[in-house]
């Protein structure tokens, strides 16, 4: 007798990005935009560091194994919520979201476009943490469903979408309850920086700093997979 394979449960992953500093001098040397075009870093603006120059990580996470799934690189601080679909493109095209996939955002990736195609094109349940004047019925009343939707080809997919929507509100409506969430993946994130040296880099090249930040990667995922997996045990190792 064969056996049936087993369905894949639903994930939730959470998406966040934060500052990469390279090690260098801005202070002695002038670095003018047009000098930066032939080079791979580019200068980017942090709230918590000011103008620097380096480039974007946004990293992918699975919640709450906290377990590492993918690693992006951007030059400067390109905004989060343009990058929210070249996101999305890069899950699917890996693999790494699946339909009805739970996807959290922070405040940064919100627009009511976002909210559309993560659920149209992606068929996934994209929470973006909502401000505070954020009216969900609107946002959701200029939901427009793709033609080819009434294909015949395509059945009960108008419910699939339906169905998303209704999740997604419902989850909206409760998004205090996500509140802890992002904060995981903050500590995730000083764990690399701090306990694994990212925080100024001496690579300059994107190739280089890819390497050296999935190597970072890589071990957090392997600290965490050894047992280390409570907000308390990863923030003292951070602070070690």
């Amino acid at each position: 007798m064969c056996r049936q394979p087993s369905r894949r449960k639903f994930r939730k992953l959470i998406v966040d990005g934060s500052a990469i500093t390279l090690d260098l001098n801005i202070f002695r040397t002038k670095f003018r935009k047009k000098d930066l075009l032939d080079r791979d870093n580019r200068w980017g603006f942090s709230n918590t560091r000011g103008y620097y120059l380096g480039f974007k990580l946004t990293l992918v996470i699975e919640y709450p194994k906290l377990l590492p799934l993918c690693v992006l690189l951007y030059p400067g601080s390109p905004n989060d919520s343009s990058l929210f679909e070249e996101i999305m493109d890069e899950l699917k095209r890996r693999r790494i979201i699946h339909n009805r996939d739970t996807v959290i955002f922070d405040k940064g990736y919100l627009s009511t476009k976002n909210y559309q195609l993560g659920v149209l094109k992606y068929r996934t349940i994209p929470v973006i943490y909502p401000r505070s004047n954020f009216d969900i019925k609107k946002a959701f009343s200029k939901l427009c469903y793709p033609l080819s939707l009434y294909s015949r080809h395509v059945q009960n997919a108008k419910q699939i979408y339906e169905n998303l929507v209704s999740i997604l509100a419902r989850e909206l409506r409760r998004w205090e309850d996500f509140l802890e969430i992002p904060s995981t993946i903050e500590d995730f994130f000083k764990l690399v920086k701090d306990a694994l040296s990212l925080k100024l880099l001496h690579r300059y090249s994107r190739r280089a700093v890819l390497k050296f930040i999935c190597i970072d990667v890589l071990l957090a995922g392997i600290i965490i997979l050894t047992g280390f997996r409570s907000k308390k045990q990863i923030q003292a190792l951070a602070e070690w």
